[in-house]
C-alpha cells in the first residue's frame, strides 16, 4: 500500500479509463517525491522562522568525506608489505582415521619443511577427524601446513553438509614447529595464501564432487602444485 505524506492510500487496480495503474506509477512517484519535497522544505522554513541554523550539507559534504577516505585507504596500502608469492607442494593423501586428506606445503620457495612440522600437523589431523561431530561428512578434505616467518599454521578442513568447509586451524612458533597448539579465538584470520589453496580446493570439489555423477573420490585426484 504506497504512502503520500505519511497517510497511507489503498489505490484500485485499475483507473477509471480503465489503464493500468501500474502504467501510471510514474506519474505517482513524482507525486510522492515531490510531496516529500515540500515537506522538508515546510520544515526548513519552520525551523528557519523559529531562529535554528540550517545547513544544507547536501552531496558535497558526502563526497568530500568519500575522498578523505580514499586519500585514507592509499595512505594505509602503502605501509602494507608487496605480496611475494608462495610455493604450494603436495605432500600426499593421508590416511586418518577412516579419513583422506589431501596435505600440502606451503613456504616460500625453496623452503624445506621445519624438523617435527609435518609430522606434527599430521597427529593433530588425526586427533580433528576422530572427534565427534553432528555434520554429515564424506570422509574427504585437505590439510594446509603453513610455515610462516614469525609462526607456523596448519589448517585441517573437511567437506561437510554437501557444500560447507569444517575449518580447524593449529600455530606453533618458529622455534617449535612441532609444538602445535590451537589458535586461540582472536586468531581466526585467513592469509593469502591459504585463500588460494582454498579456492583451489572448493574448485576441485564443486566440479567433481558436487557435479552430475560427482564422486568425492574423484575429488582427491585433483592436486595444487605451484607457486601462488
Amino acid at each position: 500500500m504506497p504512502a503520500v505524506a505519511g497517510i497511507a492510500v489503498a489505490l484500485p487496480q485499475r483507473s477509471a479509463d480503465g489503464a493500468r495503474l501500474s502504467d501510471k506509477a510514474p506519474f505517482l512517484q513524482v507525486l510522492v517525491r515531490g510531496r516529500g519535497s515540500r515537506a522538508r522544505a515546510d520544515r526548513s522554513r519552520r525551523r528557519a522562522a523559529a531562529g535554528e541554523k540550517i545547513s544544507h550539507r547536501g552531496d558535497f559534504v558526502s563526497k568530500r568525506r568519500r575522498g578523505v577516505r580514499r586519500a585514507d585507504l592509499r595512505a594505509t596500502c602503502a605501509m602494507i608489505e608487496p605480496y611475494e608469492r608462495r610455493q604450494v607442494r603436495p605432500l600426499g593423501v593421508w590416511d586418518a582415521d577412516g579419513w583422506r586428506l589431501k596435505a600440502y606445503l606451503i613456504a616460500r620457495p625453496g623452503g624445506a619443511p621445519a624438523a617435527g612440522l609435518v609430522a606434527a600437523a599430521r597427529e593433530r589431523a588425526r586427533e580433528v577427524v576422530a572427534l565427534p561431530g553432528r555434520h554429515e561428512t564424506y570422509g574427504v578434505g585437505f590439510v594446509g601446513v603453513h610455515q610462516g616467518r614469525g609462526y607456523n599454521q596448519v589448517f585441517v578442513d573437511r567437506w561437510a553438509n554437501h557444500n560447507e568447509l569444517l575449518h580447524d586451524v593449529f600455530i606453533s612458533d618458529a622455534e617449535t614447529p612441532d609444538d602445535l597448539r590451537r589458535a586461540p579465538r582472536d586468531h581466526n584470520s585467513v592469509c593469502v595464501w591459504d585463500l588460494a589453496l582454498q579456492a583451489f580446493e572448493r574448485e576441485a570439489w564443486v566440479s567433481r564432487a558436487m557435479g552430475p555423477g560427482g564422486d568425492p573420490g574423484a575429488y582427491l585426484d585433483a592436486v595444487l602444485e605451484g607457486e601462488v
